[in-house]
């Protein structure tokens, strides 16, 4: 089943470099002012996109290098968490949705297991960048396959050979053990043909990523979940950081998940998302102010230099 969420959230990043008139900087809340009336439109602007492509709802928001405690030098957000059918839409069902509500971050999320395999290499955990899957899962035979030699930079960067989606995704729906259910798609991934020898092109693959996540968890003993909150989220303070759908099923009480064609799904329960054991793919939600905290530390590596290195 072919799920897509249409709540919409844009993240524009803008290096703000400082302005020095006499010698002098000008003071930030100047600064602040001069961006203020040039966004003066910029709320109307969103709440026309939304309208345009009819969407449930948007969230915006435009992150600087100078911005106050964490805070996004700008966000909004404007529509509704849920779309009814036209018959059931009675204004007391409309809620709005927050700048404090949990947006799923979609494929966005790869960026941040990306994230997790630098801060995992930095301390020595991760060996080489061009670890192979043979040598992370010694125990399993792969002699004689081209998957054998797949390394976590292929992973990463889609170029494994891997397809883009497990074609028996839907088995791991009720997996209980994320751990056990990411190794079990790894020996099924062995069956399926790689679509070129690892290296030579490119294919965006979901898989891949699922499978990185798999190589971090063999390496660690440790979930990938558990290692984003321990590596990612806890470091930069993305309390609203979690995985899957968002909210309590059946209420809501979070942006709804709804179809392509613009209606929502039935439930925001367990098949409102992918199973979890994609989550390393792209089932990480958070806060647009959290969201903004993880792309500031990729803007300006000085600001946090503890986190991650530039190199």
């Amino acid at each position: 089943m072919k799920i897509s969420c249409i709540t919409t959230t844009i993240l524009i990043a803008i290096g703000a470099l400082p302005i020095w008139i006499n010698g002098q900087k000008l003071e930030q809340q100047q600064q602040q002012q001069r961006r203020k009336l040039s966004l003066d439109t910029l709320d109307a602007d969103i709440e026309a996109l939304r309208r345009r492509y009819r969407l449930p709802s948007v969230g915006g928001a435009i992150v600087t290098l100078d911005d106050e405690d964490d805070t996004p030098f700008y966000i909004h957000t404007t529509g509704y968490r849920r779309r009814w059918p036209r018959l059931l839409e009675w204004p007391w069902r409309r809620v709005p949705v927050t700048n404090d509500d949990l947006w799923h971050l979609g494929s966005c999320g790869k960026a941040m297991t990306s994230t997790l395999f630098g801060r995992l290499y930095e301390q020595g955990i991760v060996s080489s960048w061009n670890l192979t899957l043979q040598e992370v899962f010694a125990d399993i035979d792969m002699t004689g396959l081209q998957h054998a030699d797949i390394t976590i930079t292929q992973l990463l960067t889609h170029t494994s050979g891997l397809v883009r989606r497990a074609p028996f995704l839907d088995l791991y729906y009720q997996c209980d053990d994320v751990m056990e259910g990411r190794r079990r798609m790894l020996e099924q991934a062995l069956s399926i043909n790689l679509l070129f020898d690892p290296g030579t092109s490119f294919e965006y693959s979901n898989l891949g990523y699922t499978l990185a996540g798999a190589v971090a968890e063999q390496l660690t003993g440790q979930s990938w979940e558990a290692l984003m909150e321990e590596y990612v989220f806890d470091p930069l303070g993305m309390d609203s950081g979690g995985f899957g759908p968002t909210g309590v099923p059946g209420e809501v009480d979070q942006p709804w998940p709804h179809r392509g064609s613009g209606i929502p799904l039935i439930t925001d329960g367990l098949r409102a998302d992918l199973p979890a054991v994609y989550g390393p793919a792209g089932l990480v939600h958070s806060s647009l102010s959290d969201w903004a905290k993880f792309i500031r530390v990729h803007m300006n590596d000085a600001a946090q230099p503890d986190f991650l290195s530039s190199s």
